[in-house]
């Protein structure tokens, strides 16, 4: 259902847009109705639109419809610009059940991590 709404949305807005740059382009340049290089530069237009509409199109939609999804991509968002920016080796283990939770909302959430010996590598 999430595609349908997604794609049905997109394809309205780039065949407005292919055809407001269409006609748009015919009327102002005389020249050029029914020119090759109109509809040429009408599809490369809507061909660069294509990606970024699309992922503005799911966020608006999973933000209204589908907010769970929403909240979940955030949150995990928000923990990948902390392990990024972080420095702390510590603090991504005790973030990580944190982030895990506020995602899927699990009844219970724990994590392993093994010890040297463990994981074979046993200091000298």
């Amino acid at each position: 259902m999430n595609r349908t709404i997604v794609y049905a949305t997109l394809t309205a807005v780039l065949a407005a847009a292919y055809f407001g740059l269409s006609v748009g382009l015919g009327t102002l340049v005389p020249l050029s109705e029914g020119s090759p290089l109109v509809v040429a530069f009408s599809t490369l237009v809507v061909v660069a639109l294509f990606r970024p509409l699309r992922e503005r199109i799911q966020s608006l939609i999973d933000q209204r419809f589908y907010r769970s999804k929403y909240n979940a991509a955030l949150v995990v968002e928000g923990f990948e610009t902390r392990l990024r920016h972080g420095t702390d080796l510590n603090a991504p283990t005790t973030d990580l059940c944190g982030v895990v939770f506020e995602a899927i909302r699990p009844a219970h959430v724990s994590l392993w991590t093994p010890t040297e010996a463990e994981s074979g590598r046993e200091s000298a």
